[in-house]
């Protein structure tokens, strides 16, 4: 555990310092700000409503509840489990360019991300890609901007995926389910129907 903590703190200063660099320093900030991405994320939204079509609505709505599950789980769940303080908190000479509160592991902006992501990919694959990148970006500025340790987006990220996976995995079963319910009432159905088609002949007949 000491070895993994060394490490953690290494790549914590090797990303936070090393890489340091005067467009890294505006532009980190401008990423890791979730406000920024209220306006953009909204127009995604829209066009998907738009122009989307059954897909693209299935797709969002199950990132509306992969973002709701991971972040719900993670603030409140893992990181008051963890109590992990922030870099700057606890380290020297952190180079701290935004401001954060709370509990650093694992990282929100990092299972939100990732979470949405699996979502987009599974059902989207080639813009899925350029998602990823984005999301991979904004997981990174969290510990260049000083808020976030390189294990916490790590985390983050792995939990995010699974949460993605399991969002969808739970869908497509309760899907499963529902078309294999309807075949059995159009199997009823069918049987039903034959029987009274046999008991009006008999009467018929009779």
């Amino acid at each position: 555990m000491e070895f993994l903590r060394n490490l953690d703190i290494s790549l914590f200063y090797f990303v936070n310092h090393a890489l340091s660099n005067r467009v890294f320093d505006f532009a980190m900030p401008v990423i890791t700000t979730m406000g920024n991405w209220l306006a953009p994320a909204a127009a995604i939204i829209l066009c998907v409503l738009i122009w989307g079509g059954r897909r693209g609505r299935i797709a969002l709505g199950l990132c509306l509840l992969a973002l709701t599950l991971g972040d719900l789980v993670t603030y409140r769940l893992l990181k008051p489990l963890f109590l992990r303080h922030r870099p700057f908190e606890v380290l020297e000479g952190v180079r701290q360019l935004v401001n954060a509160s709370g509990y650093s592991f694992p990282s929100n902006h990092a299972v939100n991300g990732f979470a949405a992501v699996t979502v987009i990919w599974y059902y989207f694959r080639r813009t899925g890609w350029a998602f990823l990148a984005l999301a991979a970006v904004i997981a990174f500025s969290r510990v260049y901007t000083g808020v976030h340790y390189p294990f916490d987006v790590i985390a983050g990220a792995v939990f995010g995926s699974a949460t993605g996976v399991l969002v969808i995995f739970l869908y497509n079963q309760t899907l499963k389910y529902a078309q294999k319910r309807r075949k059995q009432m159009e199997r009823l159905q069918e049987i039903v129907y034959s029987k009274k088609t046999l008991f009006v002949l008999i009467l018929f007949v009779a």
